[in-house]
């Protein structure tokens, strides 16, 4: 053994292994629930369950949906949307009743096989109201159903709606899709990616091409505690490493004020006279 090999044996012995990262842990515990293949749909003992927390319901073991709808006079910021069935733009489908309205959460913005989208958003224009639902995994093993369900959503006719969907959501869902060797229902829709046109007719002088940056600018609407998308990653594992509900109806939030600035901005595709960033006011 050499001189440094035995340096390092003996401080071994005396110090012991250095204690894991809060970073390594939080890994350590998705590999667990990954080997596992169990749905963790409730806490430890006294903990709520999740479908309680975020007032939905289990559709299937760990899966949970959470349902709401928004009447048409429902404004995002000076934009109401019953705008909506009047919008004639490029790419907006003549029967607004078409737009299927998608956004994600995931376990990282990286990319790749390694990464799962654990709540699932879609919104739908309705007769009287403008339709969310929401599908939410408390564990890996719900993976499956989750992408079930978003597969018994989509109609043939479906015009898909997203912003910054075709870099990265269809994307992923494509992977995870495959992954669990099921069809991609989204595969072949027309697809309608928000970020480019928007950016086009009102990113000059905007600092960047956020969603919310454009809500604020276009539709004059800042969000109030929203909790940062970023974010998301974190309180998901909070919730598989300890059963800790903590932010994750924040992240539903979030996610359903994403999908209602998508249907508001829409109406800024076509005839914006009425609504420009110059004439903006944020509220």
């Amino acid at each position: 053994m050499t001189d440094l090999a035995a340096l390092r044996e003996r401080l071994a012995r005396r110090h012991g292994p250095p204690p894991p990262s809060g970073r390594a842990l939080g890994e350590l515990a998705v590999r667990i629930e990954r080997l596992r293949g169990r749905a963790m749909v409730r806490g430890p003992a006294g903990r709520p369950p999740l479908a309680g927390a975020l007032a939905g319901v289990e559709t299937a073991p760990g899966l949970v949906l959470v349902e709401r709808a928004y009447p048409l006079w429902h404004r995002v910021g000076r934009v109401p949307l019953a705008g909506l069935p009047g919008v004639r733009a490029e790419g907006f489908p003549a029967d607004p009743l078409r737009c299927l309205f998608l956004d994600t959460e995931t376990t990282g913005l990286a990319g790749g096989t390694g990464t799962v989208a654990w709540m699932v958003g879609l919104g739908r224009l309705g007769t009287d109201a403008f339709g969310l639902r929401q599908w939410v995994m408390a564990g890996f093993a719900a993976e499956a159903a989750l992408l079930g369900a978003l597969a018994a959503e989509v109609r043939r006719d479906d015009v898909l709606v997203s912003f910054n969907g075709k870099s990265y959501d269809l994307p992923l869902l494509a992977t995870r899709f495959r992954m669990h060797g099921m069809p991609d229902p989204f595969a072949g829709l027309p697809h309608l990616d928000l970020r480019h046109p928007l950016r086009r007719r009102h990113g000059a002088g905007l600092p960047d091409g956020r969603l919310k940056t454009l809500e604020e600018a276009v539709l004059g609407h800042r969000r109030e505690r929203d909790l940062p998308g970023a974010e998301a990653p974190a309180a998901w594992l909070a919730w598989l490493r300890d059963g800790r509900v903590g932010l994750l109806p924040e992240v539903a939030r979030h996610n359903r004020a994403d999908l209602l600035a998508m249907a508001a901005l829409c109406q800024c595709l076509g005839d914006t006279e009425k609504i420009t960033p110059a004439t903006a006011r944020l509220a």
